[in-house]
């Protein structure tokens, strides 16, 4: 009787483990085959592949950066931003760029404005499913004395790639979001303005705090590994609108924002910093919301950051 029992519940256990193996199977397919090719990320990496030869100047980090440069105006750049990506893991794609493609990079330009060196910007908002061929994440949890967090974030990523897609698919379909979705020009008082921007850091910086420890060690790692290989760094402060800046200074406390020990260590290591954060103040329609410039916005940008380079 004790053998029968142990038998079905074995058998149970494995019909579980085929179904699981199967559902799991079919999700990874639908990623890899449906999600991967319309991802921007991986739309990105397939470019600098393709043009590999010919690009020598990679423009990294956040949104900001991604959503500011049209990388067709600067001969043999890459435009390799994106979404909130911070100053950590620009360090681990950086190095996976030269253990691949050694001294082909000559120049690469990172952002050093607002909330670039925060920690805040949580794991949990990028898909690691692309991000585990660049990070380091066993020596990334050592920095942050949460190895368990990091090595199970790592593990989802392999075992359950589609997850980030899912979660999403989820967020979109019942609207589970963060800041609302609304551009610039639909807001029609200075008072939505302030709102939507103060919003905005609220949802980005809960802490209020966009000074991070583990992110100047990891600027540090980035200098030197420029150094080493040969590599120019310039540091880039992209627009924002006057009520995002105000909202910043109003709601984070100085001493919880001032870059000032991040911009002594650029200038300790010769990184020149161009600050472009208050040229379209009052010129909202240049915008997409309180921080990131539209398509207009990126091409005035994007013409003003070419001239400012070839005077240099």
């Amino acid at each position: 009787m004790i053998g029968n029992n142990k038998y079905r519940l074995g058998k149970k256990i494995l019909l579980f483990l085929l179904l699981f193996a199967g559902i799991n199977g079919a999700l990874s397919f639908w990623y890899y085959k449906k999600v991967v090719p319309k991802n921007k990320l991986y739309q990105t990496d397939a470019n600098y592949k393709e043009h590999i030869e010919s690009t020598n100047t990679l423009f990294l980090g956040h949104s900001r950066a991604q959503l500011g440069v049209d990388e067709e105006l600067f001969q043999g750049a890459i435009n390799y931003a994106s979404y909130g990506e911070n100053n950590v893991y620009t360090y681990y794609k950086i190095k996976r760029l030269l253990e691949d493609n050694r001294n082909v990079i000559e120049r690469v330009f990172i952002p050093c404005g607002f909330g670039t060196f925060s920690s805040l910007k949580s794991p949990h908002v990028f898909d690691h499913s692309y991000w585990n061929q660049y990070i380091d994440y066993i020596e990334l949890g050592q920095e942050h004395n949460e190895l368990d967090k990091y090595a199970a974030l790592l593990l989802q990523s392999k075992i359950f790639p589609y997850s980030r897609s899912l979660q999403l698919g989820v967020n979109k379909r019942f609207k589970f979001s963060g800041v609302r979705k609304s551009t610039l020009q639909e807001l029609t008082t200075e008072l939505e303005k302030e709102k939507y921007a103060y919003e905005a850091i609220r949802i980005n910086f809960v802490n209020r705090n966009s000074y991070d420890t583990i992110s100047y060690k990891y600027l540090e790692r980035t200098l030197a590994l420029c150094q080493a290989n040969n590599i120019e760094v310039v540091a880039i402060k992209y627009p924002v609108t006057s009520y995002y800046f105000e909202a910043y200074n109003e709601l984070i406390s100085e001493e919880k924002w001032n870059t000032r020990i991040f911009d002594e260590l650029l200038k300790a290591n010769n990184v020149e910093v161009l600050n472009f954060e208050q040229i379209y103040f009052k010129k909202d329609e240049l915008f997409r919301d309180t921080h990131h410039l539209n398509e207009d916005g990126k091409k005035q940008f994007s013409e003003l950051l070419k001239r400012t380079l070839d005077s240099r």
